[in-house]
């Protein structure tokens, strides 16, 4: 299984407003960490690639600007800003796991934070 049908699943059970128990939530979020490093690696890979291309228009005569501007309207540009919202999406996640798993936890121990 791969970080985006994880992620996939789980945004499915809160649209669903299926309850978790903390242990479930930490399962989620530890199975999506452990999966977070191929996407890094994804989004550091497609980063240098857009800056060899850039900098490639560069040593063919382009300003930094113009080189900015055709590197942008590139397909690889677009998936690298996708990628780079999906580790976002991915930090983002866990932050809200680690919390709802705390919260859960509260709940079950009779709110005691």
């Amino acid at each position: 299984m791969s970080a985006q049908e994880e992620i996939k699943q789980l945004e499915e059970l809160i649209t669903k407003k299926i309850p978790l128990s903390p242990s479930n939530w930490l399962d989620h979020i530890g199975r999506v960490v452990v999966m977070m490093s191929e996407e890094t690696d994804l989004l550091y890979s497609l980063q240098k690639q857009v800056a060899i291309s850039k900098s490639n228009h560069i040593s063919t005569g382009k300003s930094v600007a113009e080189a900015k501007v055709l590197v942008e309207a590139m397909d690889l540009y677009e998936q690298m800003q996708k990628q780079k919202a999906l580790c976002h999406k991915i930090e983002e996640l866990i932050r809200i796991g680690k919390l709802q798993s705390k919260l859960k936890e509260s709940e079950y121990n009779g709110g005691n934070l």
